[in-house]
């Protein structure tokens, strides 16, 4: 009797595990079309000054993914209305840049100023997709000084509510435009949410960015290939 009772148990915990697979599999799918969208989102299809996303992207991808973008959403939810800042953070390839693109796109309508993001893997790399977001945005200056403090003061401007992703934020030294674009006006007076992506530690976050642990979303590197 209890044998037939066990093979039952195990019968419905084999169910079970099949599917949770077949969701997860689904899932993967779902987010491979994702970014498949994305990486045909050419600027020539873009709403002016909407939606200004260029990026390489690696295909990562995480288990638990829904939990962490709900908790996002949730998050900068609680703050519509004023600017607030999340960073996700965790080893290299955990998916941190996934994770924030997969944000970016599925709640671009919730930031009717529009969703940006540039590079903060070094200064060129930051100088360069400033440079294209300016370009995007009509703030290009004389030279590339001029163009990042237009492009600023344009963000400081809007008055709907923006998203903006800062991606690898990793440099051991933090450059006067990456403080600036950080900690300066932008956190002031505006409805601008930031997503920075980041090796860095949650202690060394709070000490680096300003940004309360609790704002740190740290992501376990966990891989799922088929």
């Amino acid at each position: 009797m209890d044998l037939a009772k066990d093979k039952v148990s195990l019968s419905l915990q084999t169910d079970n595990i099949e599917q949770t697979v077949n969701e997860n599999v689904q899932d993967i799918k779902d987010i491979k079309i994702d970014i498949e969208n994305i990486k045909n989102y050419n600027s020539h299809q873009r709403p002016k000054e909407k939606f200004s996303f260029i990026h390489q992207i690696e295909l990562v991808f995480l288990l638990g993914r829904k939990d962490k973008l709900l908790s996002l959403k949730e998050k900068f939810v609680q703050n519509k209305d004023v600017n607030h800042i999340e960073v996700i953070c965790g080893l290299g390839e955990c998916g941190k840049t996934t994770l924030s693109i997969e944000f970016a796109w599925m709640f671009q309508q919730f930031y009717p100023g529009g969703v940006f993001w540039v590079s903060a893997e070094s200064n060129d790399t930051l100088e360069d997709t400033i440079t294209t977001l300016a370009i995007d945005v009509s703030t290009s200056g004389q030279n590339s000084k001029e163009t990042f403090k237009r492009t600023l003061m344009w963000l400081g401007r809007l008055t709907k509510r923006w998203l903006i992703v800062i991606d690898n934020a990793d440099t051991d030294i933090i450059s006067g435009q990456m403080k600036e674009l950080l900690l300066g006006n932008l956190k002031r007076n505006t409805k601008g949410h930031i997503i920075i992506t980041s090796r860095r530690e949650p202690l060394a976050i709070e000490e680096t960015f300003h940004v309360s642990t609790v704002n740190c979303n740290y992501l376990m590197k966990k891989e799922f290939n088929f």
